[in-house]
């Protein structure tokens, strides 16, 4: 008798089979169903062509060398001299996340870079963080919250600042996708 874990084997391999190939399915002695390349040289008749469709493809498009690709983000004009705008990319402005969510990267950028002695400070609901790079949801308490960063020069006076307000969403238990009781407990 074949294991089962050879059956689970050759149906893992038989998507690297040739296009082209034929595939065969039949019964051994035992009873297991064997899925092939090949006919077995006994027991012929019992032996199957399995119809196989065509993959679909799709050729890849020729790129476009004539045209820039469009921003990610809203292009910032250029400050003046000593000024920096500042762009927070992520957590995205208005959006909501589920506290049982992923961590949310924290991603800014600052034009033109940072001065030798300025540096970025963030603020999560007003309060220093330090070096954020990530918000986990499932810390913090449901409703609103506002993520603040702002370019400080080296006398500690802010320069620039820039924030962006998010949400943060917890199911309630009592709500239609709450989990059911178990049947025969109330």
């Amino acid at each position: 008798m074949m294991p089962r874990h050879c059956l689970l084997l050759l149906a893992l391999l038989l998507p690297t089979v040739p296009a082209s190939a034929d595939i065969y399915k039949y019964y051994d002695g035992d009873g297991n169903l064997v899925l092939s390349d090949a006919v077995p040289k006994e027991n012929t008749e019992q032996v199957e062509r399995v119809r196989t469709k065509s993959v679909m493809t799709i050729p890849a498009l020729a790129p476009d060398k004539g045209r820039p690709l469009p921003p990610k983000v809203a292009p910032v004009a250029k400050p003046a001299q000593g000024q920096y705008a500042i762009v927070i990319q992520n957590p995205v402005a208005g959006e909501t996340y589920l506290r049982t969510s992923d961590p949310v990267p924290v991603a800014v950028s600052v034009s033109p870079g940072l001065a030798a002695g300025h540096r970025l400070e963030m603020r999560l609901d007003g309060q220093g963080s330090g070096e954020l790079t990530r918000i986990v949801p499932d810390q913090l308490d449901r409703g609103n919250h506002t993520l603040s960063v702002q370019v400080v020069d080296a006398a500690g006076r802010v320069l620039t600042s820039a924030e962006v307000a998010f949400h943060v969403q917890q199911r309630s238990m009592l709500g239609p996708n709450a989990p059911k009781p178990a049947a025969g407990k109330k």
